[in-house]
């Protein structure tokens, strides 16, 4: 044969495997920013709902601080109210206050524990008062006398008497957190509450406070301090227990908040006043377990208080919470089938694109069988040529 012959047909390979690759990388790549958009929609959602979760709370707990000036306002105005009615009166006595707190309709639900009347009585005259006051519907009354100071601030009557007969005759000029408060009240005209002392309720003591509104002379001129000072008569004044006060508030929000109560302008400084404790074990709530904390700082009547407040498993979800897993579960069918897709559609080019090197490589193979046969049948002259009925070779 000669040496001019036809080199042997090369077919290169298919590159399946580098398609495949590509294909890979392709379903990746939209599988991660599927995951990406899903992921940011979910986040995005889910942040508005705990923003909203978190306004509520604190929408709430505000509600609670406004509570307790709310639940005193009753009070306050019943004070006013025997203030004009005390300085108009010319005989004093207990009848007039049992009646006066029956038309009032506050009651130990409202955090009254005693309603009445305190007198400022110079010391020399005590008896001459004492007197007086057991002639007026209270036989057993007794006037303390501790102490050395002169004027004495001396509880005259408070009612109802049954709760209350052991705090008759005290002298609350016989100390500071009372005396002071009581002083505020004459020299400021305005109603005024005394810090955290115990109440005499019944035959034990509980912890309270003093609201006091001052009662003047009827015509007397009230207008500068050294004439409301000299114009005074006494003081009309409530005992309102804390916990009657503060746990109504409590039960109105116990399931979505909890919170204690510090007299003072934070918790380190203040006194404890009240904490509330979980409904289902009675035991104080866990800070460090709650969701969100808030700190409130109040003005109650004048004083300062601090609530620190936190929410409770009960508190109310926002809906967007649900609209938030929706979006993920979506999100991740969604991309889920992109992916199913991208590997589907790439899967169908890949295999179009060898089709197409297989044919290509047929037809190399043909057109260099063809060119061997001319290329055999230049070289030899003298041949038989067998064809069949079809006249191929």
């Amino acid at each position: 044969m000669s040496s001019d012959s036809p080199d042997p047909v090369m077919v290169s390979p298919v590159p399946v495997a580098r398609w495949t690759t590509r294909v890979n990388w392709i379903a990746v790549a939209v599988g991660i920013l599927g995951a990406l958009i899903t992921g940011l929609s979910y986040f995005t959602v889910h942040r508005s709902a705990h923003e909203s979760d978190r306004l509520r709370f604190e929408q709430l707990t505000n509600n609670m601080g406004v509570s307790f000036n709310a639940r005193l306002i009753d009070t306050t105005q019943a004070l006013r109210t025997a203030s004009v009615m005390a300085s108009k009166v010319e005989e004093m006595d207990r009848e007039m206050w049992v009646n006066y707190l029956a038309a009032t309709g506050i009651s130990a639900g409202d955090g009254l524990s005693g309603l009445g009347f305190i007198e400022r009585v110079p010391r020399a005259e005590i008896d001459a008062f004492e007197a007086r006051i057991r002639s007026r519907g209270l036989p057993d009354y007794m006037a303390d006398r501790a102490g050395t100071h002169d004027p004495l601030y001396l509880v005259a009557f408070l009612e109802p008497f049954d709760l209350n007969a052991g705090a008759l005759g005290i002298d609350i000029a016989n100390g500071t957190t009372r005396r002071t408060a009581a002083d505020e009240a004459m020299a400021e005209n305005r109603v005024t509450m005394s810090r955290r002392i115990n109440l005499i309720v019944g035959e034990t003591e509980t912890p309270g406070f003093l609201l006091f509104y001052p009662t003047y002379r009827a015509g007397a001129s009230i207008a500068t301090e050294a004439d409301r000072v000299a114009a005074l008569q006494g003081w009309v004044y409530a005992a309102v227990k804390v916990d009657a006060l503060v746990s109504p508030v409590e039960e109105a929000f116990w399931s979505e908040v909890g919170f204690d109560v510090y007299e003072g302008t934070s918790s380190e400084d203040g006194r404890w006043l009240w904490s509330s404790s979980n409904p289902l074990t009675l035991e104080p709530d866990h800070p460090a377990q709650a969701r969100f904390t808030h700190t409130l700082h109040l003005d109650v009547i004048g004083q300062p208080w601090t609530m620190e407040a936190r929410s409770r498993p009960g508190l109310r979800h926002d809906p967007a919470h649900v609209y938030a897993w929706f979006t993920l579960a979506v999100g991740g069918l969604v991309s889920g089938g992109l992916v199913l897709l991208t590997l589907r559609l790439t899967r169908s080019r890949t295999l179009a694109l060898a089709e197409v090197q297989r044919a290509t490589a047929d037809l190399e193979v043909a057109t260099e069988e063809s060119r061997r046969l001319a290329f055999v049948a230049n070289q030899i002259h003298n041949a038989v040529v067998i064809t069949d009925s079809n006249d191929c070779i």
